[in-house]
């Protein structure tokens, strides 16, 4: 059995730094997966796509990047063990989407929101993935925004928030051990 049989989108930022906290995080984050024997999907950039790459690929993980022409100025991050190329942003979103067995959020811009927008309306849907945020940012303007639409406490409850990257990835441990039994 492929020991990376798991994978797990993981969306943030492509601004950050490379040297600043929020890609020391997500770096942190491909580790931790990569130790897991996760395999990781991600838009395959830079920002938090290539910090997350890298902490994955210097843990000897896998990661696969989902590249699209709309971004044809943009090199592929080079800590990619995979890429896919695909006609357009939807195609891209899509792929991910399919691709993953989980999805982790980290901050991010509308790229990020409307990764995790589509990953929590599919598991509203029966996708049975889980869909972790992770820190205060993305946590409190998906409140912000329930307070001001019809988003309900069911759907709310389909999102797990969490406070770090170490415990995103142990709840992610936790739920493909619980599916294996």
């Amino acid at each position: 059995m492929d020991p990376f049989s798991k994978t797990v989108a993981v969306y943030g930022s492509s601004a950050i730094s490379q040297n600043g906290a929020a890609a020391q995080n997500a770096e942190r984050l491909g580790r931790l997966l990569a130790e897991a024997k996760m395999k990781i999907c991600n838009g395959g950039y830079m920002g938090a796509m290539e910090a997350c790459s890298r902490g994955a690929r210097e843990a000897g993980g896998q990661v696969v990047g989902v590249i699209c022409a709309a971004f044809s100025k943009r090199r592929p991050n080079p800590h990619l063990t995979e890429i896919i190329d695909t006609r357009d942003l939807p195609e891209r979103i899509t792929t991910l989407m399919r691709l993953a067995d989980a999805y982790i959020v980290l901050d991010g811009n509308i790229g990020t929101m409307a990764e995790l927008f589509l990953a929590w309306n599919v598991a509203a849907t029966g996708w049975d993935k889980p869909v972790l945020v992770v820190g205060d940012s993305m946590k409190k303007a998906v409140f912000e925004l329930q307070a001001h639409t019809e988003i309900s406490e069911k759907q709310l409850a389909m999102l797990t928030f969490v406070d770090d990257v170490d415990r995103a990835v142990d709840c992610l441990k936790s739920y493909f051990n619980s599916k294996q039994g």
